[in-house]
């Protein structure tokens, strides 16, 4: 169950760093690239990452950012195009089922390739950076439990 635990905060601290926030993919959210700046910076120092290692995450991240930003827009257009659709006194059923699977589908490989993405990342990691990264995520983790936990009362 903690190994369990430790993947899902690995996962999702590294999609926070790696690619724009999913709630950006649906148009709203906080935070921009000076926010995405700042994460980095942090984990660049807080890994003690080399110059190559930098390099490299940069390079992959605005290839998933560029990505990323293109299923965004397909998914919109579906999106119009299921709007103006439903305005029809006659929609076609079957287009707005097609326009809701395309969306469906490009969330799912773009979620499919930030996963591989964060696990091609953290195999470049020494076994000590690797530690360091974990506990990061603990405190990621911890932070935004609290934060949670005051937003509730």
């Amino acid at each position: 169950m903690k190994n369990k635990l430790v993947s899902l905060a690995l996962f999702l601290v590294l999609s926070l760093a790696l690619t724009t926030s999913q709630a950006l993919a649906w148009g709203g959210g906080q935070g921009g690239p000076s926010m995405k700046r700042g994460m980095e910076s942090k984990m660049f120092k807080t890994l003690a990452l080399t110059k190559e290692q930098k390099e490299r995450f940069l390079t992959e991240r605005q290839k998933m950012a560029k990505e990323a930003l293109e299923s965004r827009q397909k998914n919109e257009r579906f999106r119009l195009e299921m709007k103006a659709e439903l305005v029809k006194d006659s929609p076609d059923k079957d287009r707005l089922h097609k326009h809701i699977r395309e969306i469906n589908n490009n969330s799912t490989e773009l979620q499919i390739k930030r996963l591989d993405l964060m696990l091609e990342m953290r195999y470049q990691l020494t076994p000590e950076q690797r530690v360091k990264f974990k506990e990061m995520v603990e405190n990621e983790r911890k932070q935004m439990k609290k934060s949670w936990g005051k937003k509730k009362h």
